[in-house]
């Protein structure tokens, strides 16, 4: 977890405040709670994401289906009973833009934070669908985190392809989340889209631009985004367009 004061109140100005060094990331987090009104989203894998992103120097927008504060889905206590971790998460989750906001955005890469929700927030959204779908046809990079792979699903290429058809993807579960059924239903969805399912205990996949999985190793992945901006920025360089 991020550390007391220091850290947690840098999270807390980072959207929009915090000056960008080499881009800007989006998160995107499901919107929905879980029936027990517990968040919808892989915590862990969020606060992980941040921390990477951090100390790469990337800024970061939280984005989610509806915008709009999410913290409403996390346990009401106290605040001398909120630990640190809960904290950061509120900081992260108090103002996220929504998917419609972000039509003509362009960002460093996509991430796709997972959770129990992320199954009905995610798998036919179309505002996601067309977001992720101009990213990587621009060679930048997306990477479907734990259940976030299922953002991918639906998502086609220029040439109205399934973009993970004929790629090599792995299906992992957040934490709290080891549900057998789900995990199949997850590579059932995406065989049928195409997918080459990796079965073998293997916790990320890389496949050119596309990454799945959880624990990813942050240099290796930090060092592909920067590879995938620098060309992104050279093949639109005079076009204004920018990241």
């Amino acid at each position: 977890a991020f550390s007391d004061g220091r850290m947690g109140a840098a999270i807390g100005g980072c959207q929009g405040s915090r000056k960008v060094v080499r881009g800007t990331v989006a998160l995107v987090v499901p919107s929905t709670a879980e029936s027990d009104g517990k968040p919808g989203l892989d915590q862990d894998g969020m606060i992980s994401t941040v921390k990477a992103m951090r100390a790469a120097g990337f800024d970061y927008h939280v984005i989610s289906p509806t915008g709009g504060n999410l913290c409403s889905a996390l346990p009401q206590s106290s605040t001398a009973q909120r630990d640190v971790r809960t904290r950061n998460i509120e900081m992260l989750l108090s103002s996220t833009k929504a998917l419609s906001e972000v039509k003509t955005a362009w960002y460093a890469a996509i991430f796709l934070i997972g959770g129990s929700t992320a199954m009905g927030d995610f798998k036919n959204n179309k505002e996601l669908r067309e977001l992720v779908g101009r990213h990587y046809d621009q060679n930048l990079v997306i990477l479907g985190v734990c259940e976030g792979v299922i953002g991918l699903l639906q998502v086609v290429d220029s040439q109205n392809k399934p973009i993970v058809k004929s790629r090599r993807v792995v299906v992992q579960l957040s934490p709290g989340n080891e549900d057998s059924k789900i995990k199949e239903q997850l590579e059932s969805l995406l065989k049928q889209k195409g997918a080459s399912i990796v079965t073998e205990n293997k916790d990320w996949i890389t496949d050119r631009t596309v990454i799945t999985g959880r624990n990813f190793p942050s240099s290796e992945v930090m060092s592909l985004i920067r590879s995938r901006i620098k060309d992104y920025k050279i093949a639109k360089a005079g076009t204004g367009a920018t990241l």
